[in-house]
């Protein structure tokens, strides 16, 4: 949650108020970084940039309004105006392909994409132990019974239930 809103932020919970500077540093730091890397793995979270370019943690009764709003033609035109070049690029191959992990090749504009929702970032463990940030099509990312849900909805509805004011 961002800063200035009503909703408090997992770091502010945690640490019992406003952190000034980097969580990291902070007594309950280890505590803040469990508890985000749990709700990060969970199958009952999506962890996405949704509310001020800060990670914000969707549980899965909130998936049908996250998917209405990503998947919203009009929202989509929207969001991708003002992408570089190479964020429109990386954004077709990863349409195309469904899937980019982000360490086996040299595109650009992973994070100008990942914070347009226009694609849904992510990070996965590889082979060596490390983690390697992967962009995804939303279409691979929501079941059929999630975008039954979604169709139900409104995008009015569905950017009020997520907390989002207008379209971007």
């Amino acid at each position: 949650m961002t800063r200035g809103s009503s909703r408090k932020s997992l770091v502010d919970a945690v640490a019992g108020g406003p952190v000034k500077g980097s969580w990291w540093g902070h007594p309950k730091g280890k505590v803040i970084f469990r508890l985000a890397d749990f709700l990060h793995d969970s199958p009952e979270i999506i962890s996405v940039k949704l509310l001020g370019g800060k990670v914000t943690f969707v549980h899965e009764t909130l998936w049908p309004a996250l998917a209405r709003v990503v998947t919203d033609p009009q929202w989509r035109t929207t969001a991708g105006r003002g992408l570089s070049a190479e964020a429109q690029e990386l954004r077709r191959a990863v349409e195309r392909r469904g899937m980019i992990r982000m360490d086996q090749g040299g595109m650009k504009g992973r994070k100008e994409l990942e914070n347009s929702l226009l694609v849904h970032g992510g990070s996965m463990h590889t082979e060596k132990g490390s983690h390697a940030a992967v962009l995804t099509s939303w279409k691979r990312i929501f079941d059929a019974k999630t975008v039954t849900r979604a169709r139900r909805l409104t995008l009015t509805e569905a950017m009020e239930s997520l907390g989002l004011a207008a379209v971007p």
